[in-house]
């Protein structure tokens, strides 16, 4: 079901939106959960990872946290405030250390969750970053 994770040097293409949760996101929802949670390459897990970052061939926009909490087709609305720094890794370059990134801490979102919801939230800190980080996969940003 899964590619695995990014091999050194690949390149996966844009994300393309979820049309359709129950066959293009439910199915996929455990294993990036368990790919989150697994010891990859300089990592200890995860606290999410994109489908694009498992799943070259057809990426989707949608992420999965470490805890199953899965948010389909986000967008930022609101980048808030002033940047801040916080150190990131990524499980796309797992041999490669954290490295310190630029980002908002609070931030204003609008996605889908897996009943097919709209939420628009905020947020704040660690889960702000990890919008940030996840949403970039999906326009082919990396942080190295």
């Amino acid at each position: 079901m899964l590619n695995g994770i990014l091999q050194k040097n690949e390149i996966i293409n844009r994300s393309k939106p979820v049309t359709d949760i129950k066959k293009e996101v439910t199915p996929f929802i455990k294993n990036i959960v368990d790919l989150c949670n697994k010891k990859i390459g300089e990592f200890n897990g995860a606290l999410a990872l994109a489908h694009c970052q498992v799943e070259k061939d057809n990426p989707l926009t949608f992420f999965v946290f470490n805890t199953g909490e899965t948010i389909i087709n986000p967008e930022i609305l609101e980048l808030i405030g002033e940047k801040t720094t916080s150190m990131e890794g990524c499980l796309s370059l797992a041999l490669r250390p954290e490295k310190k990134v630029k980002r908002y801490e609070k931030i204003k979102v609008k996605y889908l969750d897996t009943n097919g919801k709209e939420r628009v939230t905020y947020e704040y800190g660690k889960r702000a970053y990890v919008f940030q980080h996840e949403t970039d996969h999906f326009k082919n940003k990396y942080i190295y």
